[in-house]
């Protein structure tokens, strides 16, 4: 019975609560030294974003991650979307290394730690911005600072995220990523 409650309790929370507890952390763009735009299986609105902090002037350079091969070749869409919306190429850094959220933040520290940068704009949808903020804090930390920036889906409305399936399959994901990432690193 006590499961059961636990389980109505829980659903109840995320439909009205959902949106504030996935994307919460979200903030505000500041100048930084980079841009990093996580990879995904739906990274356009990613890249759309992450374009329009670089030409408002909020980075110098944009990592792409989630790339399957060494030097994706000139034509992966990523690239020509970038180059596109007025990215210019020396400024793009591309990832074929990281395949979790984990290995992504742990290549960001390095990044930064290696060329002196201080801050880093992260950008992903809403429901990643909870789980991301966890880890961030964890490998992110000393002189090193960072802004979670959320990315704006169709798919993703506040308020009513529950009665999209592509949103609430994000959210369930997440939570187990979330379950995981708690056991496995401790954040």
């Amino acid at each position: 019975m006590s499961i059961i409650i636990t389980q109505i309790v829980s659903v109840g929370f995320l439909s009205l609560y959902g949106e504030f507890f996935f994307s919460g952390p979200a903030g505000i763009p500041r100048k930084s030294e980079l841009i990093v735009v996580l990879g995904g299986n739906m990274m356009f609105d990613r890249l759309k974003r992450g374009a329009e902090l670089y030409r408002e002037g909020w980075g110098e350079k944009i990592l792409v991650t989630g790339f399957s091969e060494p030097n994706p070749p000139s034509e992966d869409w990523r690239l020509r979307y970038l180059k596109r919306y007025g990215v210019e190429g020396k400024s793009i850094i591309t990832d074929f290394s990281s395949t979790s959220s984990w290995q992504e933040a742990r290549l960001v520290r390095r990044l930064m730690k290696d060329n002196g940068w201080s801050h880093v704009l992260v950008v992903s949808d809403p429901p990643h911005l909870r789980r991301l903020s966890w880890i961030y804090e964890a490998i992110v930390n000393g002189d090193m600072s960072f802004t979670l920036i959320s990315s704006s889906p169709a798919w993703w409305i506040p308020h009513y995220w529950w009665k999209n399936s592509d949103a609430v399959s994000f959210a369930l994901q997440e939570l187990i990523k979330m379950i995981y990432y708690k056991f496995e690193y401790g954040v």
